[in-house]
C-alpha cells in the first residue's frame, strides 16, 4: 500500500519537471491584418506613450472611439513587461508616432 502511494508521488513529482514546448501558429501569408484601430478605455482617454512601457513619457493622450493607423505592418505587435503594444499614428494631425497598449484598441480595417 505504501509501495503504490509512494510511485504516485514520484510520479507525479517527476513529471513536474518536463519540458513542454510551446505550441507554434503558422499564419496563412494571405491573413488580413488590421491597419486602423479604435481606442476604447473603462476612462475617457487612452495613453499614447513614446516608447512601447507604461513608464514612458505619454506622448499624447486620445479620446475614446479615436482612430489610429498602424505604423508598419512588419513591426507587429511588441511585447513590453508581459503587455502587448503597437505602434501607431493618432489621427490628430501632426503628431508624432507612439506606442498604445493593444488592451485600449478595437480593430476597424
Amino acid at each position: 500500500m505504501y509501495y503504490c502511494g509512494f510511485l504516485i508521488a514520484a510520479a507525479v513529482l517527476g513529471g513536474c519537471k518536463q519540458e513542454t514546448s510551446q505550441p507554434t501558429v503558422e499564419l496563412p501569408p494571405t491573413r488580413i491584418v488590421a491597419t486602423v484601430y479604435e481606442t476604447r478605455s473603462a476612462s475617457d482617454t487612452v495613453s499614447c506613450y513614446r516608447l512601447p512601457d507604461a513608464a514612458a513619457p505619454v506622448v499624447t493622450l486620445l479620446h475614446n472611439g479615436q482612430l489610429v493607423d498602424l505604423v508598419a505592418l512588419e513591426e507587429g505587435t511588441l511585447r513590453q513587461g508581459g503587455q502587448f503594444w503597437l505602434h501607431v499614428y493618432p489621427r490628430l494631425g501632426h503628431r508624432p508616432s507612439c506606442y498604445i497598449n493593444t488592451n485600449e484598441l478595437v480593430p476597424v480595417s
